[in-house]
């Protein structure tokens, strides 16, 4: 005769599997929740943004982009920068070791975890160098109107416009960027163990892309002190959102997000989106605060730089160098 377990043993099969499906079920509905989410957020912040822009779209005179905008020591701070931007950039483009991204979702360890190299002109899918071409762009503009200006000409209405735009993208985003890989990015690595890739991170050409960005940023506003304006939010933001959007495309080409939380498989993806967007527009009224404060007190201006130190980190003595040429790099992209 056969025990009870025996005899109630095969029913456990399709209950197992019943709960199985149904969880599966339950995840594959929470996706395509997120995903709708997600693509309203994006759509209602990209035509908003969009209206703004197209209601208020403001003149721009040459006393908005900074009184100092002419002064000699600025313009050939503006292009030393703009030539190191242009520089670092163009080792990246040509740089043959790929950026290799063993990417998985957090939270789904149903999801097999893809993995996909990343070469020249892909190195800039990511949100780091992003916000550093924008940078360059800007720090080039501000040189060109600098000596224009310079030599009693008047700079183009759109140069001036699109400068503008740039720095009101650039200096929240160098301090956004830092505060990541330092705070964020290095803890993780190092939680990990993973101290070569720390090496990596250390190296000169991503600390230029984080700890110069940020500085040569905080000079910028210290010294030639471009406004930012309260109600110019819009930019930053579009910015953050046209990412999220390039994210989506990115994925459906290569299987792969360079930030997991932009996932719509990542459980908290719709709110971590719309923290994002929260986040740039704090930075954004923080950034407004600081340059009023350093354009009216050298000291602020001071402060301002010890800041955008105090989120640097140059070395660490966990980090390992490799003892062999690796066949991929590892890089942050924060």
């Amino acid at each position: 005769m056969a025990s009870t377990a025996e005899a109630e043993g095969p029913a456990y099969g399709p209950l197992a599997g019943d709960r199985e499906a149904a969880a599966a079920a339950a995840t594959i509905q929470r996706t395509r929740l997120n995903c709708v989410v997600i693509a309203t957020v994006v759509c209602a912040v990209l035509v908003s943004c969009i209206w703004y822009f197209i209601e208020d779209f403001k003149a721009i005179t040459t006393s908005s982009l900074g009184d100092y905008e002419s002064d000699v020591s600025v313009i050939c701070f503006n292009a030393a920068v703009a030539a190191t931007f242009a520089f670092v950039l163009f080792l990246t483009l040509i740089d043959k070791a790929p950026l290799t991204v063993n990417y998985k979702v957090m939270g789904r360890p149903d999801v097999v975890p893809v993995v996909y190299s990343f070469r020249h002109l892909g190195r800039f899918t990511t949100f780091t160098l992003w916000c550093n071409t924008v940078a360059g762009a800007y720090f080039a503009c501000a040189a060109a109107i600098g000596i224009l200006e310079f030599r009693g000409c008047n700079a183009p209405h759109c140069l001036k416009t699109i400068t503008l735009k740039l720095w009101e993208v650039t200096f929240p985003m160098a301090f956004l960027v830092n505060l990541v890989v330092t705070f964020v990015l290095i803890p993780g690595i190092k939680k990990q163990g993973d101290f070569m890739k720390l090496w990596y991170v250390l190296r000169w050409r991503p600390q230029m892309l984080h700890n110069g960005f940020v500085v040569a940023t905080a000079v910028e506003a210290a010294v030639a002190c471009p406004p930012l304006v309260f109600a110019d939010f819009p930019a930053i933001v579009l910015f953050g959102t046209v990412y999220v959007v390039f994210a989506g495309v990115l994925f459906a080409q290569t299987g792969v997000f360079h930030y997991f939380f932009m996932d719509p498989r990542f459980k908290h993806a719709p709110l971590a989106v719309i923290g994002l967007m929260l986040l740039l527009f704090v930075l954004h009224c923080v950034g407004v605060l600081a340059i009023a404060a350093a354009a009216h007190s050298w000291l602020a201006g001071a402060a301002l730089i010890l800041c955008a130190l105090a989120t640097c980190t140059w070395r660490d003595a966990a980090a390992i160098p490799p003892t062999t040429t690796p066949a991929g790099e590892c890089e942050s992209h924060a």
